[in-house]
């Protein structure tokens, strides 16, 4: 019987080879609100696989300012996680160099476990990318999940999906979520924020035409006669 991914998790949690904690600080860093966020780019390891033989995973970590992606509000300052998963043959009977390192398809269960073990309980929040390319050539996944730091929070439905992996059509994939409530939210509302729905506290304000009146000539005489001029003073023409 195929295990799940937390069973597979589980068995990852339980070796010795797998270091994690360069990736727990620079999650910890990246989802406080009160740390400056570490580079974009962060740590990656790599690791047997638990279901393939003779094939190594690498799992790399990152995050990304999303704001352009998509419609957030601007006051949470919006963090995306990026959890790229790939995979290599290590077959030492392999008499071709190029095959023996050749790139691999890693079962989904087992890139959805490997999320699991480097997110913790942010993973129920994560999507999993899926794109046009990958029908043509072996390629790393990309999975995603979005913090308000500390929170996380679903993707907004106007989301550029295209623009985190390339190719010409992709679209998103959202995890099943081991959190019940979380669960029956899914299927209630769905997997995303309508994106109409989200503020804008920080938005540009409306320009505002204003108008004051200024003397075109020196101080009236006392008999108080003068000539006043209306001034635009449009901040664009400033």
């Amino acid at each position: 019987m195929d295990r799940t991914p937390a069973q597979l998790a589980e068995v990852i949690h339980g070796r010795s080879d797998v270091e994690l904690g360069p990736m727990r600080n620079y999650l910890s860093a990246v989802t406080n609100p009160d740390r400056t966020p570490v580079h974009e780019v962060g740590p990656a390891f790599t690791a047997p696989s638990v279901e393939m033989a003779d094939v190594r995973v690498t799992v790399s970590l990152g995050w990304q300012d999303p704001q352009f992606l998509g419609t957030f509000d601007r006051t949470a300052a919006t963090r995306m996680i990026q959890v790229a998963i790939s995979a290599r043959s290590t077959d030492s009977s392999a008499e071709e160099p190029d095959i023996k390192s050749r790139a691999v398809d890693l079962p989904v269960r087992e890139q959805i476990a490997w999320v699991r073990v480097v997110l913790g309980d942010l993973a129920d929040y994560a999507y999993r990318i899926l794109n046009d390319m990958a029908q043509l050539r072996v390629r790393p996944a990309f999975f995603v999940v979005f913090v308000d730091p500390p929170t996380p929070r679903l993707a907004p439905s106007d989301f550029k999906w295209l623009l985190v992996c390339g190719g010409r059509r992709a679209y998103p994939e959202k995890l099943v979520p081991e959190n019940r409530e979380l669960h029956i939210y899914l299927r209630r509302h769905g997997d995303m924020i309508n994106a109409d729905l989200v503020p804008h506290p920080q938005a540009p304000a409306p320009e505002v035409w204003a108008f004051e009146f200024v003397p075109s000539s020196p101080p009236p005489s006392p008999t108080g006669s003068a000539e006043w001029v209306l001034t635009d003073r449009s901040p664009s023409r400033r």
